[in-house]
């Protein structure tokens, strides 16, 4: 199975919504879109889990916007913020690579790629995990990458803020690691699904903080194993499932 979540500009509108779910969609088979916002937790883990409670990601350049220098800094420090939360969890940089990101379609290679592509609608970013059932009911990720839109105007740092590479890239690294949107303290929360032109947000709040020891714990009380997950659940807005989605 592949689960896709969308990160928005703040004022997509419905048709902005309908364009990029209809644009991914078309890249799995029996892809379907979940758009509602009936979300009621106060954070919400999507059911799969990574294997060790970590996992390597590599970053590919091409098509890198050339109004920033590179990014490989700026994703790193969003990865090191969910990291040093205190959770049984551990992004692991593996540098650069010439991968693609075929895991937003039908192609898997067996690793974890963040690059540059540009999406439908008023998708800043969008992440795709794949994810196996497993003996016990549950499930655990098996590859994830992501995508950055690199027709928007990023920066980097902290004057003239358009949209902040570090901000966007901590959100997606919510999604990597498993976590769906949110709702509450929103504007605030990280894993809030809609990203305002100017914000610099470089931290995490109790919310995210709290759907992050949900999945995986601390070290001390870190699961032993991906927990069941009983489906259907509720989800956040901007999410497309593939079931049964075809791979290579």
């Amino acid at each position: 199975k592949v689960t896709v979540d969308f990160y928005l500009r703040e004022g997509a509108t419905s048709a902005d919504v309908a364009a990029a779910a209809e644009a991914m969609s078309a890249r799995f088979e029996g892809a379907y879109p979940i758009t509602g916002d009936g979300v009621s937790a106060q954070f919400l883990a999507s059911g799969p889990r990574w294997p060790g409670n970590s996992l390597t990601w590599h970053y590919n350049t091409a098509g890198k916007p050339a109004g920033i220098a590179d990014g490989l800094g700026e994703i790193a420090a969003a990865a090191a913020t969910w990291n040093a939360a205190g959770a049984a969890w551990n992004f692991v940089n593996g540098g650069r690579t010439a991968a693609g990101t075929g895991a937003c379609g039908t192609e898997l290679d067996g690793q974890n790629t963040i690059g540059w592509a540009a999406q439908a609608g008023s998708v800043l970013a969008v992440t795709c995990t794949w994810s196996r059932p497993e003996a016990n009911g549950g499930e655990t990720f098996v590859e994830f990458d992501m995508e950055f839109d690199p027709t928007w105007t990023w920066t980097t740092g902290t004057s003239d803020v358009n949209t902040d590479l570090q901000s966007v890239a901590l959100h997606e690294m919510g999604h990597a690691l498993g976590l769906d949107h949110t709702t509450v303290n929103c504007p605030g929360s990280t894993m809030c699904a809609t990203y305002s032109a100017g914000v610099i947000l470089h931290t995490l709040s109790s919310d995210d903080l709290a759907g992050l020891f949900a999945a995986y714990g601390t070290p001390s009380t870190a699961p032993a194993a991906p927990p069941k997950v009983n489906l259907p659940q509720e989800r956040g807005m901007y999410r497309i499932i593939a079931l049964g989605a075809t791979r290579n």
